[in-house]
């Protein structure tokens, strides 16, 4: 079974909320801030994203909405499919598809919010 854990994206001061040990996630999918024994405040300018349970050939974790390099020239996102219930790279460039084990042979690259594909996409 894997390990369930999240990170945050902060659209309001655009940065990653690596550290989510107060922030806890409802049934429906949206982030609070618990800040006393039975306080909590909703956290509207979050962005959850899931830990897939899976690492790249480094060993560092990848979530949801990562990029990760593929056969050395691929740059993939991780979505979830939620047709077929499970995480799958799909390729920036063209959409194509790929199983996401081929994560375990990639490395990552960034993600949708911040990172070096933001910074290529930026330039090009």
């Amino acid at each position: 079974m894997r390990e369930i854990k999240f990170r945050a994206w902060d659209k309001k001061y655009k940065q990653m909320k690596n550290d989510c040990s107060n922030i806890y996630m409802g049934m429906n999918g949206r982030l609070y801030w618990k800040f006393g024994y039975d306080e909590i405040e909703p956290l509207p300018d979050y962005i959850p994203m899931l830990y897939t349970g899976l690492k790249d050939k480094n060993g560092r974790e990848i979530y949801e909405n990562d990029y990760v390099l593929i056969e050395r020239v691929i740059v993939c996102e991780i979505i979830w499919d939620t047709k077929n219930c499970r995480y799958i790279l799909t390729e920036i460039s063209n959409g194509n598809i790929f199983h996401p084990n081929k994560i375990k042979e990639g490395i990552y690259f960034g993600n949708k919010f911040e990172g070096k594909f933001k910074e290529i996409q930026k330039d090009g």
